[in-house]
């Protein structure tokens, strides 16, 4: 890769990002009775900080996207067979799935049933299979492991702390833009460098 698609690579994504996070934003923030009766400079304040979220979004995703690549080049040399690395990819994505499930009961569930907190794995998993399904799709069926395991346990590590939060509006404006920055990045990346 060189430093020119590598820029590519990240403006991109960096545009993704804010620009999900401010269409996702602004949305939830004129469907909020809330804040019918704000004024402009609420509004601008909200588009500032919406930006910057985006911005964080994005830049988390190129870290763990990056982070991704330079860990499958030592595991592939460490394991030294890539069905191994596969398999280990599969198991881990299955136990971030289910520790988001576990944990976030343990720590937030105090009273309600677990069902509340299936809900946001389920759509991961759900959106991690698309775009696997997808990125196998365009390239070959070696692909569809890798986009999973960066959709699903690389997505979860990355949104760590917003999972601490605990707040609906903060999952939906930084884990969905975080999301399609790791679907685009994913999606474009045999493109970029030029292979399938």
């Amino acid at each position: 890769m060189t430093l020119k698609k590598w820029f590519y690579l990240s403006w991109t994504s960096f545009a993704f990002g804010i620009a999900a996070t401010l269409i996702l934003g602004l949305i939830m923030f004129f469907t909020n009775p809330n804040y019918q009766n704000s004024g402009l400079g609420e509004v601008g304040f909200n588009l500032i900080t919406l930006t910057i979220a985006g911005a964080t979004a994005s830049v988390l995703s190129q870290m763990g996207f990056f982070g991704y690549l330079i860990l499958k080049w030592i595991a592939i040399s460490v394991f030294r067979s890539k069905v191994i690395w596969d398999y280990l990819q599969f198991i881990l994505s299955i136990v971030a799935i289910g520790d988001l499930i576990y944990l976030r009961y343990v720590n937030y569930g105090v009273g309600s049933g677990i069902g509340n907190y299936i809900v946001l794995p389920l759509f991961i998993l759900v959106v991690a299979i698309a775009v696997s399904y997808y990125k196998m799709k365009l390239t070959n069926r070696s692909a569809f492991i890798p986009t999973f395991f960066v959709m699903t346990a690389v997505t979860i590590l990355e949104a760590v702390p917003i999972f601490r939060e605990n707040n609906i509006d903060s999952l939906v404006v930084v884990l969905i833009p975080l999301m399609i920055c790791n679907a685009w990045q994913l999606l474009i990346l045999h493109k970029v460098i030029g292979n399938k």
